[in-house]
């Protein structure tokens, strides 16, 4: 197996901080009652440490909801304590990117509690957006969808019908 290294943020250019075995993990599927699973495969060599943080941090099970105010994304929560730092990010998502996004306590005005989600733009109208401030957040790309257009179709279909039907449960499983 490849080696990951992550940069230091305070030692010197060209030091690493750690190096570890790249994990086995490589892959993320969610699933929608009824609908065919997503398949995302895990950008360990963009994200490392966002990848590290959530797949320690995954549930079994979530709660997913529409994500209105950036458009045509799903996002289910997890735990306010999963942090990692922005990596691999941008404000140009495209349908098939695995997202992550931690806001701190009182960052957004309205939702004064600390927030850690993945989310997952549905179609091509989704730009992340930072509640309260209707800017746009460049958001962590940590993920990339892997399976076939088919059951892209079907899992998309199903995102987007929580605009109508309100919050569903998603299944979660990781990969080796």
């Amino acid at each position: 197996m490849n080696d990951v290294t992550v940069p230091a943020r305070d030692a010197a250019p060209g030091q690493p901080r750690r190096q570890s075995k790249k994990p086995a993990l490589k892959e993320i599927e969610l699933e929608f009652s009824g609908t065919a699973a997503a398949r995302f495969t895990l950008l360990w060599d963009d994200a490392p440490e966002t990848c590290a943080a959530v797949t320690r941090a995954l549930p079994n099970t979530a709660e997913c909801f529409h994500a209105i105010y950036s458009g045509t994304i799903v996002a289910f929560l997890l735990n306010a304590d999963v942090v990692a730092p922005v990596e691999n990010a941008t404000t140009c998502i495209v349908p098939g990117d695995l997202l992550f996004t931690h806001y701190d306590a009182g960052f957004r005005h309205g939702h004064q509690d600390p927030l850690s989600e993945i989310y997952w733009a549905y179609d091509r109208y989704a730009r992340p957006t930072i509640p309260g401030q209707f800017v746009p957040l460049a958001a962590t790309v940590f993920g990339s969808y892997a399976g076939s257009k088919e059951e892209w179709a079907e899992f998309a279909a199903r995102s987007s019908r929580l605009r109508f039907e309100g919050a569903a449960v998603i299944e979660v499983r990781t990969h080796r």
